[in-house]
């Protein structure tokens, strides 16, 4: 199974030298690399309807981690749209040396060796929710602010949110 919303690049090359230096005398060098790349997107990616419902900019088409809908929080409501998932890489990249010598005397062998690994990791979730989130609560409907006055849902009618967030960072992970 290959899920649509994940895109993955995984390399594991290694190559081995064995080398026999003298009738009592082995060397054994590994050479190895490992890339890991793996991409993940919601759900949503690709579906653009933030613009369809009039929210202007919603999505941006030269940004595609906008595409998506908004997520519309209704005090006393379940939130709708954008379940919070958020686009992310994931990037691996290992170098890995090993040597071993092996002497051999007699019925004895001594072995000796080395290893060694280098690895750089980027991992990026570049934002919490480049697609938006508004919140209506009573406030806005209420008689100047009294409480138990106004009406949440009355607020998401007349299209008057009392808070708007959308954090908006793309980036790509040097690999």
């Amino acid at each position: 199974f290959r899920s649509p919303y994940s895109n993955s690049q995984n390399h594991a090359p290694v190559i081995g030298w064995d080398h026999i230096v003298s009738q009592n005398l082995f060397n054994d060098l590994r050479l190895g690399y490992m890339r890991f790349f793996l991409t993940e997107y919601g759900n949503d990616y690709g579906v653009n309807e933030n613009n369809a419902l009039g929210i202007l900019n919603g999505n941006l088409p030269n940004l595609p981690g906008t595409s998506g809908i908004a997520t519309f929080n209704i005090s006393g409501y379940y939130s709708t749209g954008d379940p919070g998932w958020v686009n992310s890489a994931h990037v691996t990249n290992e170098f890995q040396l090993g040597d071993v010598v092996t002497l051999i005397r007699g019925k004895h062998s001594i072995k000796a060796g080395m290893s060694y690994t280098f690895q750089t990791f980027v991992d990026t979730n570049p934002q919490d929710d480049p697609r938006g989130t508004f919140t209506f609560d009573s406030n806005v409907t209420s008689n100047q602010g009294a409480n138990n006055t106004g009406n949440a849902f009355a607020s998401f009618l007349v299209g008057h949110p009392s808070s708007v967030l959308r954090d908006l960072v793309e980036g790509t992970p040097r690999v």
